[in-house]
């Protein structure tokens, strides 16, 4: 289905391109037909002349100046050509682009719902179907009970503060790594207040044991891979963690940051929460998600970063944004772009006339150089 899906987008494309064709198909016969022209009263001199016929030299001042005309008004046509043939095709590769992505989120909508019901089919033979459970069931106390962090933050703080009281024992997950954590760095002196035996089948080594190493990315998937639904919560960090941020660069005040994440729906809260515990302005991250649209968490974070690493580099924000929205958020073309047009700024031609001429000549300096100075004369 797919490949019948491109088939039909390059025989749209064929349709398209196919008068563009047909004129450049027509200035190289104009050309051909100069050129035979040209060779005809080539000859034509050369047998006049062995009979003893001279014409004149204005004549051939006059054949050379209507030649030269059209010359240039031929190139002039085959340029004009290959620039609507390049905008067309820009144009039609992101019609094209836009139709699989199109396509690529129907697919991972599918996934999504075919995942969201697995999972409820899981919980309701775990837990049984919350709709099938009457107001009046002797079980609706203990379930509101344990569901009211989900619909309230007191409940939610109230939960989390207590488990900040749990032993360390019980965070860590294993009472024999703690022991062995105590045993090889020689503090059997911790041990003295705790409830239980140390079997020497503990004491297997000596040497330090390596450290337990949780990077950020790691985290991260455990966070997204969970069963849970963690939303109320990543909605409270959300807004505190863009409360703490007020006195940074990336200034923004709580109350329009909880505005701007409540007018987000379930699935762009949750694209975004990993983003911003990376680090990233909840402001930005939101206008950056507006601007791209929903795409999986690795494409939203590799458009983050290289607008980052463009920042970095000097250029304006605007323009940044605007080179990524016009080269389909690619880096390396967006960034040429940018370099291309800080240097054409620089010589003094007009910023507009700039961007438009890298657009058909697809940021090929010399050519767009070229075309800008021709203008200018």
């Amino acid at each position: 289905m797919r490949f019948a899906s491109e088939q039909e987008l390059k025989a749209a494309a064929d349709g398209v391109l196919s008068e563009v064709r047909k004129k450049q198909a027509d200035t190289k016969r104009m050309v051909d037909i100069l050129r035979a022209l040209e060779k005809l009263r080539k000859l034509r001199k050369e047998a006049a002349a062995r009979k003893g016929v001279c014409p004149p030299a204005s004549a051939d001042e006059t054949f050379e100046h209507h030649l030269q005309r059209l010359r240039k008004l031929i190139k002039k046509r085959s340029e004009l050509y290959e620039a609507e043939e390049r905008a067309l095709r820009v144009m039609l590769e992101g019609e094209q682009e836009e139709e699989r992505k199109r396509e690529l989120e129907k697919k991972q909508r599918k996934e999504k719902e075919k995942f969201l019901l697995q999972k409820r089919e899981i919980e309701s033979k775990l837990f049984g179907d919350p709709d099938e459970l009457p107001l009046a069931h002797l079980l609706q106390p203990f379930r509101q009970y344990y569901l009211q962090a989900e619909h309230s933050v007191p409940a939610l703080i109230q939960i989390r503060s207590e488990g900040q009281d749990l032993p360390v024992a019980f965070l860590l997950g294993s009472k024999k790594y703690l022991m062995r954590r105590l045993l090889v760095e020689d503090r059997m002196s911790a041990l003295d207040d705790v409830p239980f035996k140390v079997p020497r089948g503990f004491v297997v080594s000596t040497e330090p044991l390596a450290e337990l190493e949780l990077s950020v990315s790691a985290c991260r998937e455990l966070l997204l891979g969970s069963m849970h639904d963690f939303s109320l919560e990543r909605k409270a960090l959300f807004c505190t963690e863009a409360a703490i941020r007020g006195h940074g660069p990336y200034q923004s005040h709580p109350d329009s940051a909880a505005d701007l994440l409540s007018a987000l729906s379930q699935e762009e809260q949750e694209l975004i929460g990993p983003v911003v515990a990376l680090g990233y302005p909840l402001g930005r991250t939101i206008v950056a998600l507006q601007k791209t649209g929903r795409q999986s968490l690795s494409q939203f974070l590799g458009y983050l970063s290289a607008r980052e690493r463009l920042l970095q580099q000097g250029y304006e924000e605007g323009l940044v944004d605007e080179a990524m929205e016009l080269f389909q958020y690619s880096e390396s073309k967006a960034g040429e772009f940018l370099r291309l047009w800080e240097q054409f700024s620089d010589m003094g031609f007009q910023q507009e006339r700039i961007k438009e001429v890298l657009l058909v000549h697809g940021n090929r300096g010399e050519e767009a150089l070229e075309e800008l100075v021709a203008c200018a004369q």
